[in-house]
């Protein structure tokens, strides 16, 4: 059954399309240009600042650059589009083990990446949502092994939409910026992993982007149809049955007629599929991002920059409040009020996972209840010496000892 749901009287479980964004919807350098401008530092200071955020995103692109790499390792053997030979074969066993580990990695970079998962009853209540456009769509969860929607960001928009030739309706909905989908199908191809990510979903359309699904035609259109069908052979039938009763040529006549009224019915159907087919594969189109092996690319890009983000405003927020003792509720409250009084936007800040970075990177102090960061000359050298430790090889060598592998040198075994 489908349903419409007015966005300020939403059942229990849609009230979660009511709750606060995690995710900082800016750009890393819209950020460092409004840090910059701060009073609280200095010229200086603010050089040091802009060469800080480089380094920390050289350090966070290398250590996800190690995550992509295992991610795309686990799912070499279950890419359902590789572009490139496998030689190995996997059993049952093997492959359910590189599906859990695949899953399991996707899931830490999609909570770095501040996606939050759809409960089995959220998603339930969206899949009974009734499709935009005017498509009918069934969704049948039984098809799949595993399913889980992922959404992040959440906005309001108004819908429009002209039904029944001059019958216009609109509504509040509300839109996910990005959702991703990971499925595995339960029949014959159930070795395949599919991960698929999708722009701008509203709520009411979300069950579009299911890998299998069955579209349907809307009751206006089927009673339409059937009208018209019903009509254009009601009297040809009617003939029909009179010229049977009269003489076989006119019964001949009579027919021809009744089959042409009959194929005009049949491509009515065919000619109304044809038109929703259309409206939902230019939906689909629109929505998609990416697929698959370039999902994890973009997932992994995405943890990538919001890492970058999150400990870059922690740091920021501590240094030019520096001479305050903060806790961390403090240092929640102090990045949020920053966010809205610059950009006039709220989030709700993860200052546990920031602090928890920082701390990871050597540059935080915690004086129990208060945190505190190291000046920046110190983090820029302590970065500069666990970049310098990332690549351990050392050689006792130099440059003009070196020499061409050539001949028996080195020596062969």
């Amino acid at each position: 059954m489908f349903r419409y749901f007015p966005i300020h009287h939403l059942p229990p479980p849609l009230k979660f399309l009511e709750m606060q964004e995690h995710f900082v919807p800016f750009h890393v350098d819209v950020l460092l240009e409004r840090m910059l401008t701060d009073q609280h530092l200095t010229e200086g200071q603010a050089s040091q600042f802009h060469e800080l955020r480089n380094m920390l995103a050289n350090r966070f692109h290398y250590e996800y650059r190690k995550t992509l790499e295992m991610l795309k390792k686990d799912f070499a053997g279950i890419n359902p589009e590789p572009d490139t030979r496998c030689q190995q074969k996997y059993s049952v066993a093997e492959l359910d083990e590189k599906c859990t580990q695949l899953d399991k990695g996707v899931k830490y970079v999609l909570a770095r990446s501040n996606f939050a998962a759809l409960t089995p009853e959220q998603l339930d209540a969206c899949l009974e949502l009734q499709p935009v456009g005017g498509l009918s769509v069934y969704v049948d969860k039984q098809d799949f092994s595993k399913f889980d929607v992922f959404f992040r960001g959440i906005r309001d928009d108004t819908v429009k939409e002209t039904r029944f030739f001059f019958l216009k309706r609109e509504w509040k909905t509300k839109v996910f910026s990005r959702v991703v989908v990971i499925a595995r199908s339960s029949g014959n191809d159930k070795e395949r992993l599919i991960i698929k990510i999708f722009k701008d979903v509203s709520v009411e359309n979300l069950k579009i982007i299911v890998p299998r699904i069955r579209l349907g035609m809307p009751v206006f259109d089927r009673l339409k149809i059937s009208g018209t069908v019903f009509g254009s052979l009601v009297t040809p039938l009617s003939k029909l049955l009179f010229a049977f009763m009269l003489s076989w040529w006119w019964f001949i006549v009579v027919t021809s007629g009744f089959m042409i009224a009959m194929f005009k019915g049949i491509f009515s159907f065919l000619n109304s599929r044809t038109k929703y087919l259309h409206v939902f594969s230019s939906q689909l189109y629109y929505l998609t991002l990416s697929n698959n092996e370039a999902a994890l690319t973009s997932l992994v890009d995405i943890a990538e920059e919001q890492e970058l983000k999150e400990t870059l405003l922690a740091y920021f927020i501590l240094f030019i409040l520096r001479d305050r003792n903060l806790t961390m509720q403090q240092i929640d409250d102090a990045v949020e009020r920053w966010l809205k009084e610059q950009f006039g936007f709220d989030v709700d800040f993860e200052v546990d996972d920031a602090l928890h970075k920082l701390s990871e990177l050597g540059l935080l102090i915690l004086q129990e209840p208060y945190y505190k960061v190291y000046d920046l000359p110190c983090v820029l050298r302590r970065l500069d010496e666990a970049w310098d430790n990332f690549f351990t090889y050392h050689d006792s060598g130099i440059a003009a000892d070196d020499r061409v592998a050539d001949g028996d040198f080195p020596p062969f075994p």
